[in-house]
């Protein structure tokens, strides 16, 4: 354990005092750094540096509420209606010209492409632009059944199988799974009343979104 020299404004002491490294509580009071060790601090000249309980026990109250509200949230998304649920994954856009969108998405708005996938003919079926650490814009090109403009969003569950009978015992409309040959990911789709489509994965860890994913940086 190291010590380090702290001017300490406690006392009108101007000194440097050896304080041993350990949890400060810090304020800024008329224009001067108050640091308050919680922890221990040695006696400068037989005074005693020592802080009042009440200090640490302001502490703990702090750090125990801390503790209890983030575990209340986490109980509350596992025990939540839709639990397994990890969130959007992707938004969905059919283009006329996917280079002319991918030049747009990564040269003017900055995002950079994640990866693509190709038919085997060569030809490109979609291109993935990271707008975040696990957020994406799915990029295709528009033909008969995918007109120009947003056709699907995705969401990741961490169980397939889960998901998808969670979700046809309450009634939606839960197609077939299925694995992706281009991504790796494993993936299903519910349609709603309005024909919207949700894109459901399970992403791997061989799958191109996870990989993605683990290179953000």
């Amino acid at each position: 354990m190291h010590a380090r020299p702290l001017r300490h404004p406690i006392q009108g002491h101007r000194e440097p005092v050896n304080v041993v490294r350990g949890i400060y509580f810090c304020t800024a009071i008329e224009g001067q750094l108050d640091i308050k060790p919680l922890i221990w601090v040695p006696d400068l000249q037989g005074h005693n540096l020592s802080y009042r309980e009440d200090d640490m026990r302001g502490l703990a109250l702090f750090v125990a509420g801390t503790l209890v509200g983030i575990a209340a949230t986490s109980m509350a998304q596992n025990q939540g209606p839709n639990r397994g649920v990890v969130g959007i994954n992707h938004v969905a856009l059919a283009v006329p010209d996917i280079e002319k969108a991918v030049e747009h998405y990564t040269k003017v708005m900055g995002f950079p492409e994640a990866f693509r996938v190709k038919t085997p003919q060569g030809e490109v079926q979609l291109v993935y632009i990271q707008v975040s650490k696990d957020t994406f814009i799915e990029l295709q090109t528009i033909n008969a059944e995918r007109p120009a403009g947003i056709y699907h969003f995705g969401v990741v569950v961490d169980d397939m199988a889960q998901a998808t009978a969670m979700w046809k015992a309450r009634g939606a409309d839960v197609r077939e799974i299925r694995p992706s040959s281009g991504t790796k990911a494993i993936l299903s789709n519910i349609h709603d009343p309005n024909g919207v489509r949700m894109e459901l994965l399970q992403l791997p860890p061989d799958s191109l979104h996870a990989q993605a994913t683990s290179r953000w940086k």
